[in-house]
């Protein structure tokens, strides 16, 4: 897990990335980072419900699939996901995330873990991978634009 320190944090759109394939995640990072995103990363949901709890970010970025060993934790991106927007909804501290999810699954596999419509739902965008740097800069511009007028 990968924490900006505050006192470097020069006031940029905060960013954070959950994805448990940790090169995909440096290199994601390294992009938004090179577009003047502060960026944060890391590889559980738990991770990231520190980071969250910690940190205010405008756009989060989170693989709906994550896997923990051998194992690929179905719910993990979704269960996050969800906690999220109930945290938007009981805590009157807390602003609206933006919310990119992400999959390597493609939609039939999706509708098979009976996960689409809770993606669609709850996500402000889903794209499947695999994303080119130009497509995912794209949406994280999209998503910060449209976060404005939330």
């Amino acid at each position: 897990m990968t924490n900006r320190n505050s006192d470097s944090f020069s006031g940029n759109t905060s960013v954070l990335i959950v994805d448990d394939d940790r090169k995909l995640a440096s290199l994601w990072q390294q992009y938004l980072q090179d577009l003047d995103y502060s960026v944060d990363v890391c590889h559980s949901v738990e991770d990231a419900e520190i980071l969250v709890h910690s940190n205010r970010y405008e756009v989060a970025i989170i693989d709906i699939f994550l896997h923990d060993g051998d194992r690929v934790l179905s719910e993990g991106g979704i269960t996050l996901i969800n906690r999220l927007r109930l945290k938007e909804v009981t805590d009157s501290e807390s602003r609206r995330v933006m919310i990119l999810a992400i999959t390597g699954a493609p939609e039939r596999a999706m509708g098979e873990f009976n996960v689409l419509d809770s993606v669609t739902d709850l996500s402000d965008s889903v794209l499947h991978k695999p994303i080119s740097l130009d497509a995912l800069g794209k949406e994280v511009e999209r998503l910060t634009m449209a976060g404005l007028k939330v």
